[in-house]
């Protein structure tokens, strides 16, 4: 209709131009400049956007994850089928993060891009609730009380929509959470955070295995966090030190580097410090994992 109302405008228009009425002219262009923004209000209208905000200024690197999650859930016309990635891998290695930024950077992809919670079943449940509200899916309060169905209504707008849009469950380490969440159908893409190596094979169909940085990735990361020069060789021996100890996780390194620039703090000065932590971690806590003592030393560090 809107391509049928601007032919006809532009006929009055060149009509009018022939004529040598010039203020006739100029209402018809400005007619056109109306229908023009009516438009694109109407386009931004129909996208929905369900993100977190703690999006990371310090992120750094994880070009391979991003690259690896854009080949299979960026939309292309060739295929409108269903798409699912999982990003898996231990806690701290920055999987949130990634999907974090995958949102941000294809942003213009989608027209509709939700975030759920997905560490457990209410969180997951008050998620689309606001996912519910969000997309006027309910009417009333008292149907945006009903959880199961604010997540059947969500399902199938993503069923039905023909628009591009990007699903992510972040955090499901549990996946037996998902078994009713996950869309079974429609036009979109579904992203997924878990500790779960498995969920690359069901509910997902291809996947990305997150590790800790090496101690060259490690040590540049922390370098430009703290705002080092790199290319120097004695701060590159002690970044590579400082990510040997911290375990190459991205999580503590990041967490570190801003306890660093606070205390203005040399390298050198920090694993002496940070060995005397861990052994006061060792003296409270037992049966822990390496990565979760790592964790636990950083922060109790950061919280002096």
């Amino acid at each position: 209709r809107i391509r049928r109302m601007s032919a006809t405008i532009e006929s009055e228009a060149d009509f009018a131009r022939m004529k040598g009425d010039r203020g006739k002219y100029d209402d018809v262009l400005g007619l056109m400049e109306k229908m023009k923004e009516t438009k694109l209000r109407d386009e931004e209208a129909k996208q929905y956007r369900h993100v977190p905000s703690f999006l990371s200024p310090r992120f750094w690197g994880r070009e391979d994850a991003l690259n690896a999650i854009e080949q299979v859930l960026a939309p292309t016309k060739a295929s409108t089928r269903l798409k699912s990635f999982a990003l898996y891998g231990m806690g701290g290695v920055g999987k949130t993060q990634i999907a974090l930024q995958y949102a941000q950077r294809h942003r213009g992809l989608y027209k509709v891009i939700l975030w759920v919670a997905a560490d457990n079943v209410i969180n997951m449940g008050q998620t689309f609730r606001d996912i519910a509200k969000l997309l006027r899916l309910s009417q009333t309060e008292q149907g945006l009380q009903d959880t199961n169905g604010c997540m059947l209504k969500v399902k199938g707008f993503l069923t039905d929509t023909s628009d591009p849009w990007l699903l992510i469950f972040d955090n499901a380490d549990n996946l037996e959470v998902l078994r009713h969440a996950w869309p079974t159908n429609g036009e979109g893409s579904i992203l997924l955070t878990t500790r779960d190596p498995s969920a690359v094979h069901s509910p997902a169909s291809h996947g990305f295995q997150v590790v800790p940085f090496d101690d060259t990735e490690g040590s540049e990361v922390l370098l430009h966090l703290v705002g080092l020069d790199s290319s120097a060789s004695p701060n590159r021996e002690k970044a590579i030190a400082i990510t040997k100890a911290l375990g190459g996780l991205p999580l503590a390194l990041t967490q570190i580097s801003g306890f660093i620039v606070q205390r203005k703090m040399p390298l050198e000065g920090f694993l002496p410090l940070y060995k005397r932590n861990a052994s006061k971690i060792d003296a409270r806590k037992t049966g822990i994992s390496d990565y979760e003592h790592t964790l636990s030393t950083v922060w109790d560090m950061s919280l002096r």
